[in-house]
């Protein structure tokens, strides 16, 4: 908890989040443009956090970063909502949170709560992408 008390102080802006926004929770509309479902994650949280479960839900294809697409979200989103500079600190950190939390999310829930659905080792891409990340700073 000190860890992200360091990196994710109290006062970064909330907002009501998605949480769990990855590529299969996103349609992509001819008429509307992207639209976002699955709404059972989410909550008054971190707006960065969001930002960084985006980050890993969307341009980590195969694990492997697609920086280009992670600069268009990030400028896209920065169009609609600037980053305050406490949020460009913690942007880091809120997508190591992000990727460590969907690996421990998957990881209960392919080994105790669905073991038979044969993705046991399915919270391992995340890990890696939360190790990645966390070697990099």
């Amino acid at each position: 908890e000190k860890h992200l008390q360091n990196h994710l102080p109290k006062n970064l802006p909330r907002a009501l989040i998605h949480a769990d926004i990855f590529a299969d929770n996103v349609i992509l509309s001819p008429d509307q443009g992207p639209v976002i479902m699955d709404f059972e994650e989410a909550a008054t949280y971190y707006r960065v956090f969001d930002l960084g479960m985006a980050i890993v839900g969307t341009c980590y294809p195969k694990g492997v970063l697609n920086s280009a697409s992670r600069e268009e979200l990030l400028c896209g989103y920065k169009s609609v909502t600037p980053l305050t500079k406490a949020e460009e600190r913690a942007l880091n950190a809120a997508t190591i949170y992000a990727a460590a939390a969907m690996a421990s999310w998957r990881f209960w829930h392919f080994n105790v709560v669905q073991p038979g659905a044969g993705k046991q080792e399915h919270y391992r891409a995340l890990q890696k992408i939360a190790d990645d990340l966390l070697a990099e700073r």
